[in-house]
């Protein structure tokens, strides 16, 4: 357990290890006292969580130094017996034709290899994955400008009451109306989890059939990867959001974690979430609060602090696939 507290702290665990940590922390002083402990050890890299690329020439200067240090630690007897020797290696601690210098050697220019090479393949990987999800929300935030075009401004609304209010529904209408040709781009990628059955996008006709038995499962697929907008309340009435062209208004965004301290996605690795806002742009944030110049705190909570339709038409609240627009 020790050792996933480090990786909890350092946000490298997925959804459910992160859940179990939690659970087990919850219950253990000892475990939240060595948890404290951790943070206050890694606080001073919060300044530098952006990425730098390594100095020119590092590895070959790591490989140089380990040479050096190769000829420190042999012994003086040993390196004047190998010279003695016509310059052949009169040590008895070998394996294999390498003696433990040799492999020490190795092994330590393989770990500075590692150190290098493996945090870059995780930091492309996690850039690359999270510019393919960027890319789908552009090109459903397009497919929800169409939509619009024809619905007098409105985006698709999540009906505010009956078994098929969630925020999911955004993506079937989208389908059904043909605003968005490929179900694909509702995903933030095909990983093993997500292939076949599990990847499928449900239609409006699929769930008006659902008996209540497979209605849950459908409705948490309906979505997507993605969160929709609630909507908003008015003197009591429900509205769906309405096209403004507003650059801080988010409609759509990488889907929240319940499970997650501030609802984050853990699309990412719960290190932050695209943003689709309402002029069409999608921006990449690390928290789920609103960029500066925006009076709404939260775009994953109205301004009541709860997961429903927003208080007014400027409060932006962003559901799971699941989420109803009317508080529970």
């Amino acid at each position: 357990m020790r050792e996933q507290l480090v990786g909890y702290v350092l946000g490298a665990l997925d959804p459910v290890e992160q859940a179990e940590v939690e659970a087990i922390v919850r219950k253990d002083a000892q475990l939240r006292e060595e948890l404290d402990v951790l943070r206050r050890a890694v606080s001073p890299l919060e300044c530098d969580r952006d990425h730098h690329h390594p100095p020119t020439g590092l590895a070959a200067n790591t490989c140089r130094r380990v040479a050096s240090l190769r000829v420190a630690v042999v012994p003086a007897s040993t390196r004047h017996s190998a010279a003695n020797s016509g310059g052949r290696r009169t040590s008895s601690r070998t394996i294999f034709g390498w003696n433990l210098v040799d492999i020490a050697v190795a092994a330590a220019i393989v770990v500075a290899a590692g150190l290098l090479v493996v945090p870059a393949i995780g930091h492309s990987r996690l850039n690359a994955q999270i510019a393919n999800c960027g890319f789908n929300l552009e090109t459903i935030g397009k497919g929800l400008g169409r939509y619009s075009m024809k619905h007098n401004g409105e985006f698709p609304m999540i009906p505010a009451s009956g078994k098929l209010s969630a925020a999911g529904m955004y993506a079937p209408e989208l389908i059904s109306s043909g605003d968005v040709a490929d179900p694909k781009v509702f995903r933030c990628s095909l990983n093993d989890a997500n292939r076949a059955e599990a990847a499928k996008i449900p239609t409006k006709e699929e769930l008006d059939a659902a008996s209540p038995e497979q209605l849950p499962e459908l409705l948490k697929r309906a979505g997507g990867s993605y969160g929709y907008t609630l909507g908003y309340q008015d003197h009591g009435r429900y509205f769906p959001t309405t096209s403004r062209g507003r650059v801080n208004f988010p409609i759509m965004a990488d889907s929240p974690c319940e499970k997650l301290d501030y609802r984050q996605s853990s699309n990412h690795g719960g290190q932050g979430q695209n943003v689709l806002f309402e002029d069409g742009h999608v921006r990449y944030l690390t928290t789920s609060h609103q960029p500066e110049g925006c009076a709404d705190p939260d775009f994953y909570r109205n301004n009541d602090g709860h997961v429903a339709a927003g208080k007014d038409q400027d409060d932006a609240v962003i559901g799971c696939s699941t989420a109803h627009p009317q508080e529970e």
